[in-house]
């Protein structure tokens, strides 16, 4: 669509519909937070701020549940599966880890995305698949897989 706050929206079970909305640019954002930071009292956390600016690629794992949380510096567990698989096949979508694998759509997004900010993936491109840019040597020496 055409952009500034026009978009389609699509409910579960029903056809998309276009929606347009009031667009706020990014110094309209930033002279509404001035505003509200000089006329408000606020409580300010460092520890927060902290948490926020940490480093933002921390690898998902499965927990009990399978969801994939955040548990620090761990590697999901379909992590290194799901990249020999883009290898072999040498493209890399989303839906093909939800297949192979049977997970659901945001934890396959999840890895997919991790893979793209290590360049391993290129990427997205509209509906066309992400190309793959690491090599099966390259995968080998990273994983430690020797098969």
């Amino acid at each position: 669509l055409i952009g500034r706050g026009d978009m389609l929206f699509a409910r579960q079970g029903a056809a998309p519909e276009r929606l347009q909305s009031a667009f706020a640019s990014m110094e309209e954002v930033k002279s509404v937070v001035k505003f509200l930071k000089e006329h408000n009292a606020c409580y300010y956390d460092e520890e927060v701020e902290k948490e926020i600016m940490a480093d933002p690629i921390q690898e998902p794992v499965a927990d009990a549940q399978g969801s994939g949380e955040s548990k620090g510096d761990s590697v999901d567990e379909f992590f290194y599966p799901a990249l020999r698989l883009f290898i072999e096949t040498g493209n890399a979508s989303t839906t093909m880890i939800q297949r192979r694998f049977g997970v659901g759509f945001a934890r396959a997004a999840r890895l997919v995305d991790q893979m793209e900010l290590k360049g391993y993936v290129s990427p997205q491109n509209g509906s066309k698949k992400r190309n793959v840019y690491i090599t099966m040597e390259q995968y080998r020496e990273l994983s430690g897989d020797q098969s």
